[in-house]
């Protein structure tokens, strides 16, 4: 499994402080309008939040976008909309791993998300690894887990394409 590029960004005290803060009002928030936990791998729901939503401000950070700093429960909503008006979700893991995945509840067509981006690490250090278009993401081969009921689509990692060295606009 060989990925080209990366570029690592680590957030700075303000930065994590944000996502902190953010992260308890999202998780409480999410919880008090009945959304579903995710928890996987003995993590709590507060840690997987505080996670993803570092992932989203350092992505922001690295391209120059400002985070949606919302606790609004965002099922099916774009996490970053570019200058351009292109949708990106941005998908965090804290190991590469030969395949990333995207769920299919989160890929409806009347909800589609232009590029799923890819960010690793754990709070508050991640690396850019790149990004897959939509319509990438659905040719992918369709996994099941059973633990958690869930579809994804399995996207290996030699699809991913870096460009941090340009706009997503330009796509």
């Amino acid at each position: 499994m060989t990925v080209n590029k990366k570029k690592t960004v680590k957030l700075n005290e303000a930065e994590q402080r944000l996502a902190v803060f953010l992260a308890k009002r999202i998780t409480s928030n999410n919880r008090n309008k009945g959304a579903k936990n995710t928890p996987y791998a003995g993590r709590s729901q507060l840690d997987i939040d505080t996670d993803g939503f570092g992932a989203e401000i350092a992505f922001c950070k690295l391209f120059n976008y400002y985070p949606d700093l919302s606790i609004a429960v965002r099922v099916g909503s774009p996490d970053v909309v570019t200058r351009g008006k292109k949708t990106i979700d941005v998908k965090n893991t804290e190991v590469l791993h030969p395949q990333l995945f995207v769920k299919k509840s989160k890929m409806g067509q009347s909800k589609a998300t232009d590029f799923y981006a890819f960010m690793v690490g754990k709070f508050p250090t991640y690396n850019y690894i790149g990004f897959v278009t939509h319509a990438q993401v659905l040719k992918c081969e369709d996994k099941t887990f059973y633990g958690n009921e869930s579809t994804v689509k399995a996207i290996p990692v030699d699809l991913i394409q870096s460009n941090y060295d340009r706009s997503f606009d330009v796509f």
